[in-house]
């Protein structure tokens, strides 16, 4: 006898891949308009009419099982595919505009959200996006921002605003081959006080960002003061790759020039202090389905890296 099996609950599909992302019932739960306890629930039942665990839960967090990790990215898939298929047949044009004024860092936002934009607008055609490249970090509500994404911003408390810690961005330390062949390569922090520096400038105090390592299980500062100096991260790199000193990157910007041999790390068992990454927006925006859509953008794009 054949078997006759009942409808797939895409809504539960849904709200399985929003928790996966988010790493958290709650924060899935605000995002979506449910308790936690629903969707927990909802999740169960869906491991249940699977016949597998696709989350392991933690007091803190959810993390997918290998089984959930196969099934997310086919979930995925299907629920793009979902979308495509309501969007041949809706009318865009009907549909209330909505607008979006969005912050990233100058750098990252160039990088790596940029080639994504284009993909997002073909999805989400009822938005206007202002796209604000910035490394300031400003209070996302007295500047009228709606999803702002900072890096190193340091603590910031404030019940008006969701305030998601997403990752941690690595740095590293790069020189040209040239460059150490002509003046040596480090082997100590203080080492460093010999050498020519490529410094970023923080815009808004005009001060030069320290250099933070971990060693020995302490944090160690240390201050660039000789050499050349710039709010532009990708002119830095590109003066080091030219053999003008030595640089602090973020692994994004100096992963591709490391690999192809035009930089060398230096001082690789100093450790640098990552960066923490984080997506501020309104509570007052937590329902406007443009933000949130952005918000989703961006915590795939970094958790994808």
């Amino acid at each position: 006898m054949t078997k006759i099996h009942r409808p797939f609950d895409t809504r539960a599909m849904v709200v399985f891949l929003q928790a996966a992302r988010d790493g958290s019932f709650t924060t899935a739960g605000e995002r979506l308009g449910l308790t936690p306890s629903a969707v927990s629930k909802i999740i169960a039942r869906l491991e249940t009419e699977l016949g597998a665990q696709l989350l392991h839960r933690t007091p803190r967090s959810v993390t997918l099982t290998p089984q959930g990790t196969r099934f997310f990215d086919e979930a995925d898939r299907l629920a793009v595919s979902i979308e495509r298929a309501r969007n041949a047949v809706t009318d865009r044009s009907t549909m209330p505009r909505e607008k979006l004024r969005v912050t990233v860092p100058i750098n990252f936002g160039r990088a790596v959200v940029a080639p994504y934009l284009a993909l997002f607008l073909e999805r989400h055609p009822e938005l206007d996006i202002e796209y604000l490249l910035t490394n300031a970090q400003t209070d996302p509500i007295e500047q009228h921002i709606d999803v702002a994404l900072w890096i190193d911003g340091g603590a910031w408390i404030d019940s008006r605003l969701v305030i998601e810690n997403v990752t941690t961005s690595g740095t590293v330390l790069c020189a040209a081959p040239s460059y150490l062949e002509k003046f040596g390569t480090p082997r100590t922090i203080a080492d460093l006080e010999e050498h020519r520096t490529l410094a970023a400038v923080d815009e808004q105090t005009g001060h030069v960002w320290p250099w933070y390592f971990e060693h020995a299980g302490n944090k160690i500062p240390f201050f660039p003061r000789n050499g050349f100096h710039s709010n532009g991260i990708e002119v830095l790199a590109g003066m080091a790759m030219q053999g003008s000193g030595i640089v602090y990157l973020p692994d994004y910007i100096a992963a591709e020039p490391v690999r192809q041999g035009k930089l060398r790390v230096v001082l690789p068992k100093f450790r640098l202090v990552p960066s923490d990454v984080r997506i501020l927006y309104p509570r007052s925006h937590a329902a406007k389905p443009g933000v949130m859509a952005f918000v989703r953008l961006l915590s795939e794009i970094i958790k994808a890296r």
